[in-house]
């Protein structure tokens, strides 16, 4: 049976690669130059997107939250 102290490794662990995961979804979609090129979409796609970015970025922030916690830092 896993000690508490590797439980919580694990945790962070994967909470640090679920926040890097998040991340490299919202570079993936700035990266296709969306929002600069905005006039060949419509409104709804670019709120969509917009939506989406900022749903990563806060699974980013939770997770990021989550590791510190289970760190103690």
């Amino acid at each position: 049976m896993p000690s508490a102290n590797q439980h919580f490794l694990k945790t962070s662990e994967r909470c640090l690669e679920q926040a890097y995961q998040a991340v490299l979804k919202t570079q993936v979609i700035e990266g296709n130059n969306i929002f600069t090129e905005s006039k060949n979409h419509t409104t709804s796609v670019i709120s969509y997107l917009q939506a989406d970015l900022d749903k990563k970025f806060n699974i980013a922030k939770v997770r990021i939250g989550e590791f510190k916690m289970s760190t103690n830092e």
